[in-house]
């Protein structure tokens, strides 16, 4: 039952029927043969394995340059987006996602679950279980938090050589060995003054602005030219603005003096 409009059956030609019919008149004219259908695959370089199964269904294909097999359907192909991921180094086995974890010192656990989904794995140098992902490993290389942390606490740590560098920059001698860290205090001799520093400073204030010896330091306002302080301006009085500070006219009207009547004050300039 359908109820179709006299314009459109008379002058536009739609027919009777405009829901089922028409739908099956689209579709006719979208279907193709299986014989137009294997054409359009080999221009694109798939070759069918099975007849045309229809529009919008995965049909078994073979790629003539790679060899592999692949479901593709019609209508990606025919649009130039349905390449062969094998060919474009897309594809993704078992076994080459595992030789790939493993130069990178990971040894994984379980199968592979995807290039984005976490993937269990035992990092080999120290033994971590972690769970990264096989596209981050295959851009940035070695993925594991807990060599990540160990990294991060060594990279502003200073061997023994430059701690001690860095004490004789500043007139320093440290009579006690390294301790380790730039935190605690380090036991030294002033080269300048003889004095022992004891506990002494750390190794923080000395790489920093901080001098070396507290006796021999020079205190107070440098006498050089590049430490005098900047003169100063003379004071000048602030400018008055517009209407403040300056005296009113006589002829204004809060100067005029107002008349007391019973009711109370007359209006400003009237005399009664």
């Amino acid at each position: 039952m359908s109820t179709p409009r006299c314009n459109d059956v008379v002058n536009k030609g739609t027919g009777v029927c405009n829901k089922t019919c028409r739908s099956l008149k689209i579709a006719a004219r979208l279907t193709r043969h299986g014989a137009q259908a294997a054409a359009v695959m080999l221009t694109w370089g798939w070759d069918p394995l099975e007849d045309y199964p229809g529009v919008g269904k995965p049909w078994p294909a073979r790629c003539v340059r790679c060899g592999v097999i692949k479901p593709k359907k019609l209508s990606p192909v025919q649009n130039g987006r349905g390449g062969c991921t094998n060919c474009a180094a897309r594809d993704v086995t078992d076994e080459s996602a595992r030789k790939l974890m493993t130069e990178a010192d990971l040894e994984p656990l379980v199968g592979y679950p995807g290039s984005l989904q976490p993937w269990l794995c035992r990092c080999m140098r120290c033994s971590h279980v972690g769970n990264p992902t096989y596209a981050k490993v295959r851009a940035r290389g070695h993925q594991c938090w807990s060599c990540r942390s160990e990294k991060i606490a060594d990279a502003p740590r200073l061997d023994k050589a430059e701690a001690i560098a860095s004490m004789l920059e500043k007139g320093l001698e440290p009579l006690v060995p390294y301790p380790g860290s730039t935190n605690p205090p380090w036991k030294a001799r002033c080269l300048t003054c003889e004095t022992v520093l004891a506990p002494g400073p750390t190794l923080h204030n000395i790489r920093g602005p901080q001098g070396g010896c507290p006796t021999c330091a020079e205190r107070g306002i440098n006498p050089s030219p590049a430490g005098l302080p900047l003169p100063r301006r003379p004071w000048r009085p602030p400018r008055s603005e517009v209407g403040h500070c300056q005296p009113r006219p006589t002829h204004h009207p809060a100067c005029v003096p107002r008349a007391r009547t019973r009711t109370g004050l007359a209006h400003p300039g009237v005399r009664r």
